[in-house]
């Protein structure tokens, strides 16, 4: 069992998040998407925030990513964590640089800016699907 896993507050799954967290139980992470004026939007909020159209669908993003910003964590938060692990914003340029949070996972080196990056999913609550960053270069 990873120890992350059931860590933090657990989302709430809102009518205009449902769709993302369907993606990510299937191994895909899906975001708005506004036809009229072609912006990708994240976080979902129903309506977009460049023309304001309520006409909004869904599209799958595909790999890479590029970290945008990262940061390593080397305080033990919870008792049996004793390694450091890094969180890093990745951005998806092909997607109007939407943007998502997530843990950096199988690196062999310290990460930098602008690496590409592939995306997994761990199991968070029993019930949801929280995506995790792996190296783009250790891809199966």
């Amino acid at each position: 069992m990873n120890v992350f896993s059931n860590l933090g507050v657990r989302p709430a799954i809102t009518a205009e998040s449902r769709e993302f967290w369907n993606a990510t139980a299937s191994g895909k992470i899906s975001v708005e998407y506004c036809a009229q004026c072609e912006l990708h939007i994240f976080p979902p909020r129903s309506v977009c925030r460049r023309c304001h159209d309520r006409s909004l669908g869904w599209v799958t993003i595909e790999p890479p990513g590029v970290i945008y910003s990262y940061t390593v964590n080397h305080h033990p938060w919870i008792p049996d964590l004793n390694d450091s692990y890094a969180i890093a914003l990745v951005e998806f340029p092909e997607y109007s640089n939407v943007r998502f949070v997530g843990r950096l996972v199988g690196f062999d080196r310290e990460p930098s800016i602008g690496d590409q990056v592939d995306f997994s999913f761990e199991s968070a609550f029993g019930d949801l699907y929280r995506p995790y960053f792996t190296p783009w270069w250790n891809r199966e």
